[in-house]
């Protein structure tokens, strides 16, 4: 293969165009992948429709699966030590960064590396071009965290884990959960659902997923969760079940990943004395809310806001994964699938509410 295609991002608005780019060749530490699947993400549609922006042109999606076909030199290993060949299938973590810059070595948080490269938000000008997953190809950059994937895991349950997945291990994590916890999500999409079985995995008593959608919301039972409607029983409602099933006393934490800036408010009158709120999906410019400064203080209510996931959330990722494979219907969360050529339609898909994600492959 002398030459791979890609679909390139010019502007908000204007449908992706089909480039030819020429192979590279991997350097020291890096990888050429041939991508076998990736996944559109919320992040994805707000790139395309001009809700946030991004250097152009630029090979759109991060969330991506694929086999080895070429490995640079002092590259032999996974990050889990395990041996590295071509056409091994693997999977990565959605940045590469420096390991040796003041965020990545004093503060653990290498996905604000000073240096960070991010797949799928990069300008493909210039070489190695392919640094996105709506590609034939891709090239893994050193600093990127590799995992092999296990034979048993499908392209469907594998390929949105490293970003939906690892993104909830990092946010469940920032909620410091004690077991036999009362939790609320709001959102029933991609990070909604797998939070739902993250969060019951962990021995949660109660997750309470709400969602104005209600085949999200089936979906999300699917996952253990317990459903809330919004347009059913509004805010108020919903205010009153949670205290109803919390012993009066409010949900232990809240993760917020609906991407609605006012959810932020409701989150908080929802939780207990002492309770955590958690932010996920405010990831684009202007998401302003406004909270009662007297109810975060005498409530001693903390809030904190993630964004994407170190290392060790990724491999958590896989790790769960893998463990609960045959527990919950991961290939269900894919619902539509479209070749390369057709990554224009298979953006429109991604953005009605009957598909939770939608493939590419």
């Amino acid at each position: 293969m002398k030459l791979a295609r890609a679909m390139i991002f010019t502007g908000p608005g204007k449908p992706l165009e089909c480039c030819e780019y020429p192979v590279p060749e991997p350097a020291p530490g890096a990888l050429v992948v041939r991508i076998t699947m990736a996944t559109i993400c919320g992040s994805d549609i707000h790139t395309a429709t001009g809700r946030r922006s991004e250097d152009t042109p630029a090979i759109l999606g991060h969330e991506i699966t694929g086999r080895i076909i070429r490995m640079g030199t002092r590259i032999t290993t996974d990050a889990l030590g395990q041996p590295l060949h071509e056409n091994d299938r693997i999977t990565w973590s959605i940045a590469a960064s420096c390991g040796k810059c003041v965020f990545c070595k004093d503060w653990h948080l290498p996905q604000k590396c000073l240096h960070l490269f991010k797949y799928g938000h990069a300008s493909s000008l210039e070489w190695p071009h392919f640094n996105g997953g709506f590609a034939e190809i891709v090239y893994i950059r050193p600093g990127t965290t590799v995992l092999k994937v296990p034979d048993a895991l499908s392209d469907e349950v594998v390929t949105p884990i490293n970003c939906a997945l690892a993104t909830v291990m990092h946010g469940v994590e920032k909620m410091n959960l004690n077991g036999d916890d009362r939790v609320v999500v709001q959102g029933a999409g991609m990070l909604g659902i797998y939070a739902a079985a993250v969060l019951r995995d962990r021995g949660c008593r109660n997750v309470f997923v709400i969602d104005i959608d209600p085949v999200r919301l089936a979906m999300a039972e699917k996952f253990g969760a317990s459903a809330l409607s919004l347009n059913e029983y509004g805010p108020s409602g919903i205010v009153d079940i949670i205290k109803q099933n919390t012993d009066g006393f409010g949900a232990d934490a809240v993760l917020e990943v609906c991407g609605n800036p006012r959810s932020i408010a409701t989150g908080v009158s929802l939780l207990r004395t002492g309770g955590c709120c958690v932010t996920a999906g405010l990831v684009f410019p202007g998401a302003a809310f406004e909270l009662d400064g007297q109810r975060m203080t005498k409530g001693m209510i903390t809030l904190s806001g993630i964004h994407n996931y170190r290392p060790e959330h990724l491999i958590a990722a896989l790790k769960f994964i893998e463990r609960t494979r045959d527990q919950y219907p991961y290939e269900e969360l894919i619902s539509a699938k479209f070749p390369l050529d057709d990554i224009n339609r298979a953006l429109a898909a991604a953005q009605e509410k009957k598909n939770i994600r939608v493939a590419i492959c």
